[in-house]
């Protein structure tokens, strides 16, 4: 292992299942860690590793920790208690925040059913007419209205149960790709698991008793008389039917409009997070594991690789500063206040850190260049430590770290070393490198020879690190790592918004296309009259254009407060313009439009002798 230790393979264990936080390749015993840390496996202070716990039957996490807890404080007193214990079935849904993303989608889901609910009744609804007679002829030959509810509800979930039915063989063709956008690794066969796939049959029949219930209630309350000959279905409640379908094709841009904001306002917190100014120049690093080997000739490697083309500078760190998870307790400073217990993230490095990311001292001066120095008692803080020491010139203070005592080097202006959710935090920097884990390489690209820059890595990597491995990744796309969730929560939405539109664009369709059919012999009077082509456009149109904007201003209120609390997530956040939500306003109305314009012209372009043939 690692070209140094023999050891014995004892085992083959089963693959993590694919839903599973716990991932490995190899299980190792805890004593290799001595190898490579001689002595961090046995710090009391030490909070890099998570612990399992199988806790007997009956026992209970609240009295479990302080137990616990009792054993490192025999060992150090000065290490305060930050055990806290977790169901290992709650870690990836509520301790990683996934909960949050699957209600959010939930909802999304539930948005999209309703507008195809909506479309449904609304049709429904629209089209009575075409049933009228038979709805009049079950009266008169004796059937109830409870038997026609009964019916028009069944018809409904049957339609809906064949919606399921085209669903899933559509998700079935579809999940390459949707495990493609979203990272996971689902399968036909997990479509049909008992518990989801009883989810889904309930689903079906909910939504289609939902559904159908308005329609059904409304077709079955037709007097057979006035039916039978010849009047309208609707008489007495054709202004009521038509508020319920505006009030539909309300909810459903209402419904699309939200999600079209928080589309745009999600892709500009991405743009936000992608360009703000970290504090640091993120660009153009390589980020390499640092081995044994390497670890024990670092100057001679950091020289080897800055004597090549494109390569500026190195340096070795215990994390790179796009996930700094180390923290450290036990810190004492000149000048401490009485019951301070602070948790500072630290990384140890050494005197090229600052250079190589470009990282800018307020005050003091860096870690000196002395090669034979294997630890230097010397720390470098950044302003937010500053803050919480509440020193005026922190710069040459006495300083201590687990007993560990030094001076204050150096303030370094505050960078970001976390994600943008999370605020400054105080650190700390020191050189320490026994704790070293990867090396940070500074290039110079230039016309487009990254990959010669880094075949001239993999060389010195070779020459210092024979037999094993060559592995890096580029230290912008490790910061960009950080936001993959929102990135694919982005590319979701994206796809949820055009389907929201398509379906309300379907449900407009349908619509336009019955009130056209509707007005046809109106239509034709207005031709034969002198009206044009685009003054029946306006006429047909303005049905629909309060109901669009009506939408418009019911969204927004709604996505605002949606998007403020999802923002809130982030410390650094972009700001809600008026302008997302004009130009969410301007797109709904053309697509609302547009989409009615095209039933509305065919009427209009009909021959009026062709309506009026029959008069």
């Amino acid at each position: 292992m690692e070209n140094q230790f023999q050891v014995t393979v004892t085992g083959i264990v089963r693959n993590p299942p694919q839903n599973s936080d716990i991932r490995f390749n190899v299980l190792g015993e805890f004593r290799i860690l001595g190898y490579f840390r001689k002595g961090y496996e046995t710090h009391w202070g030490n909070h890099e590793y998570y612990t399992y716990v199988r806790l007997a039957a009956g026992a209970e996490a609240r009295t479990v920790i302080p137990k616990i807890a009792r054993i490192i404080m025999d060992r150090d007193p000065d290490i305060p208690n930050p055990l806290t214990m977790t169901p290992l079935s709650r870690i990836h849904l509520y301790e990683d925040g996934a909960i949050r993303y699957v209600a959010i989608f939930t909802l999304v889901a539930l948005f999209i059913l309703a507008i195809a609910a909506c479309n449904f009744i609304n049709l429904t609804t629209a089209r009575s007419g075409q049933r009228a007679k038979e709805i009049a002829v079950r009266k008169v030959a004796g059937a109830e209205r409870r038997q026609l509810i009964h019916q028009f509800l069944i018809e409904s979930v049957l339609l809906s149960l064949g919606a399921l039915l085209v669903a899933l063989t559509a998700v079935t063709l579809v999940l390459p790709s949707f495990d493609a956008v979203t990272g996971k690794d689902f399968g036909p066969g997990d479509l049909f698991k008992t518990g989801l796939f009883v989810f889904l049959l309930g689903t079906a029949i909910a939504v289609g008793i939902f559904s159908g219930a308005y329609p059904a209630f409304l077709l079955s309350s037709f007097r057979p008389a006035g039916l039978l000959k010849g009047g309208s279905p609707r008489a007495g409640r054709s202004s009521s039917s038509a508020r319920v379908r505006k009030t539909l094709v309300v909810i459903q841009f209402a419904i699309s409009t939200v999600l079209m904001i928080s589309t745009l306002l999600i892709h500009r917190q991405l743009v936000f997070v992608r360009d703000y100014d970290l504090g640091l120049r993120k660009e153009n690093v390589v980020v390499l594991p640092a081995k044994e080997p390497i670890l024990e000739s670092r100057e001679a490697f950091v020289s080897r690789l800055t004597g090549r083309p494109g390569i500026i500078n190195a340096t070795f760190v215990s994390s790179p500063p796009s996930s700094v998870v180390n923290y450290a307790t036990g810190m004492e400073w000149e000048g401490m206040e009485a019951g301070l217990s602070p948790a500072w993230a630290f990384v140890a490095t050494d005197n090229r850190y600052l250079d190589t990311l470009g990282l800018k001292l307020v005050a003091g001066r860096n870690f000196p260049e002395n090669k034979s120095v294997i630890e230097v008692p010397y720390f470098i803080v950044n302003q937010k430590a500053v803050e919480e020491m509440k020193l005026k010139n922190p710069v040459g203070a006495r300083f201590s770290l687990w007993g560990w005592k030094g001076t204050v080097l150096g303030v370094v202006k505050d960078f970001h070393f976390r994600p943008l959710r999370e605020d400054l935090r105080p650190l700390l920097m020191f050189v320490m490198p026994r704790v070293y884990n990867q090396v940070l390489v500074k290039i110079r690209p230039e016309n487009g020879n990254i990959p010669d820059i880094l075949a001239g890595i993999k060389d010195v990597w070779d020459e210092f690190a024979p037999g094993m491995p060559f592995s890096y990744e580029f230290l912008d796309t490790a910061y960009d790592q950080n936001y993959q969730s929102e990135q694919k929560m982005g590319k979701e939405f994206r796809y949820f918004s055009f389907l929201g539109i398509f379906i309300s664009c379907l449900g407009l369709i349908g619509l336009a296309a019955y009130i056209a059919e509707r007005k046809r012999k109106e239509i034709g009077i207005r031709k034969v009259l002198g009206a044009t082509i685009p003054g029946i456009l306006r006429q047909i149109n303005k049905e629909f254009l309060g109901p669009i904007l009506l939408s418009n201003l019911i969204a927004w209120p709604a996505a605002y407060w949606a998007m403020k609390t999802w923002l809130q997530g982030f410390a650094f956040r972009t700001n809600i313009s008026l302008g997302t939500f004009f130009i969410s306003a301007v797109a709904s109305l053309a697509v609302g439009l547009l989409t009615i314009s095209v039933q509305s012209f065919k009427a209009a372009r009909e021959m009026p002798a062709n309506s009026l043939k029959c008069e």
